[in-house]
């Protein structure tokens, strides 16, 4: 073979060579370069229609019993379990030495009661100075209030029920010596019943006052398919200091074929009703930063996959609600199953092709 054509063909086949090389390159250089994105597929609110709460079931008032008065105790009326009426005595103290106390403070006052007298007769005539009849006077105050004392002492021997209910309690027994302030009895009045429950501040913070939109009622372990109604009595509005609860306590009726009793544990249900659950089922809600705006109002940028591991970018005007603690509500403009763009919205534009992770298509 001639040199120039060999010359000829070894040029030939080396342009050949750097043609494809330089086609292989540009087609890396022009190849499509995809921004991922981060998205979240938009459900109904997943708001609760129905929470349940541990609680305890309390009596409707209860108090502890005590004397205001230390002495020997003489009767002991009250048994746990009985039901005692209001104002009925549940127990006494040896009154003997209150009486004695007593006869000594009336003699007392007697006595001043009668110079008192006399001197008021003579001190306008002056057989009595003014000084004189101003410490008599005294000394009849003072006579007169040992005499209200004394008499106290003596009443205050007696423990009678402030209210009618149930001896739930009894803390000493007869004959004891007992204090002033010791306690007695302990006092339930169960004709109505109190349930309470603590509720956590995520709970508090979404909850709504009122009773309107909620059915609330009770139910027992041992007493399966019943439910007993509540309402609302209470509301605490200051956390505890331990377990950053609010207490809400509810009244119960109390039931005539359970027996139902204080200390007692149960489970408090919170039902939304048909129409509030129905609302909040349908609902919408987009953290802020999703939501954008502009001239034209606000909007969102939806994905929609057209291929595997690839979306197009689309604006989407919206009406939004009033922002609380689940984010902005969406009242129109999405529907449920579409893909919301969460981060990087303002670098795309519509139409554009982005970048889905498998868990987001």
């Amino acid at each position: 073979m001639p040199l120039s054509r060999l010359f000829t063909s070894s040029l030939v086949f080396l342009s050949i060579i750097l043609l494809s090389a330089c086609s292989e390159e540009k087609v890396v250089e022009v190849g499509e370069k995809l921004r991922p994105v981060k998205t979240i597929r938009m459900q109904f609110s997943d708001a609760m229609q129905q929470r349940q709460f541990p609680g305890v079931v309390d009596a409707i008032q209860k108090a502890t019993l005590s004397f205001r008065v230390s002495g020997k105790l003489s009767t002991l009326d009250g048994k746990e379990g009985e039901e005692v009426k209001k104002g009925q005595i549940v127990a006494t103290l040896d009154s003997k030495d209150f009486e004695i106390q007593l006869a000594d403070r009336q003699a007392s006052f007697d006595s001043a009661n009668a110079d008192f007298s006399r001197a008021a007769k003579l001190v306008e005539a002056g057989h009595v100075s003014r000084s004189d009849f101003d410490k008599l006077k005294a000394s009849l105050g003072t006579a007169k209030a040992q005499l209200e004392l004394a008499q106290q002492n003596v009443d205050y021997s007696i423990l009678k029920a402030p209210f009618a209910g149930i001896i739930a309690k009894r803390y000493v027994e007869n004959f004891e010596e007992v204090s002033a302030q010791q306690v007695i009895f302990l006092l339930q009045d169960t004709s109505s019943l109190v349930v309470s429950i603590d509720i956590p501040e995520n709970i508090m913070i979404n909850s709504q006052r009122g009773e309107g939109h909620y059915r609330l009622f009770a139910e027992f372990a041992a007493i399966p398919g019943e439910r007993f109604p509540l309402k609302i009595k209470e509301v605490a509005t200051v956390a505890d200091d331990v377990t950053q609860t609010y207490n809400i306590s509810f009244s119960m009726a109390a039931p005539t074929d359970h027996t139902i009793l204080p200390g007692m544990s149960t489970t408090v249900y919170v039902e939304a009703d048909l129409d509030q659950a129905s609302d909040m089922a349908n609902r919408f809600f987009l953290p802020g930063h999703a939501v954008l705006q502009d001239s034209q109002g606000n909007y969102v940028m939806l994905v929609k996959a057209v291929e595997e591991g690839v979306g197009v970018v689309e604006r989407r005007a919206i009406t939004v609600g009033v922002p609380n603690v689940k984010g902005i509500e969406i009242l129109d403009g999405i529907m449920q199953g579409e893909q919301v763009i969460v981060a990087g919205m303002s670098k795309l534009t519509d139409g554009q092709r982005v970048r889905l992770s498998g868990d987001q298509q």
